[in-house]
C-alpha cells in the first residue's frame, strides 16, 4: 500500500466540474478523520487535497516535495504495517493447519 496520497484538483472556482474539487476535498477531510481517529493524529497528514494550475509546475514541484518529506518523517504507514503482521498470523495459520493435517490425515 502507499506510503500516502496526493489528490491534485484545479483551484478552487476554476473546475470544470462546478464542485468536483471541493466535493473531492470533502472526502479527503473525511479520510483523514477517519485516519486519525484509527490509527492516531500524525496520520491524517498521509493524504492531501492540492490545488494548482497546469502553469504552475514549480509550486506542483514543491508541493509534492514537501509532501515526500513530510511521509518520509512520519515513515511506514501504520495501517499497511498491520495489514503485513495480519497476513504473515494468516499465513502461519494456514501452515500450521497445512502441518496438522499432514501429521493426522484430517
Amino acid at each position: 500500500g502507499a506510503d500516502g496520497i496526493i489528490i491534485g484538483g484545479w483551484h478552487v472556482g476554476e473546475c470544470d466540474y462546478v464542485h468536483g474539487n471541493l466535493y473531492a476535498r470533502n472526502l479527503v477531510f473525511y479520510i483523514q478523520d477517519i485516519l486519525e481517529t484509527m490509527v492516531g493524529k500524525d496520520e491524517r497528514e498521509r493524504i492531501q487535497m492540492m490545488f494548482f494550475s497546469a502553469a504552475e509546475g514549480e509550486r506542483f514541484r514543491q508541493l509534492t516535495t514537501k509532501m515526500d518529506q513530510t511521509i518520509r518523517k512520519l515513515g511506514p504507514s501504520k495501517i499497511r504495517l498491520y495489514q503485513q503482521d495480519a497476513a504473515a498470523k494468516a499465513t502461519a495459520k494456514k501452515a500450521a493447519k497445512a502441518k496438522e493435517k499432514s501429521v493426522t490425515g484430517k
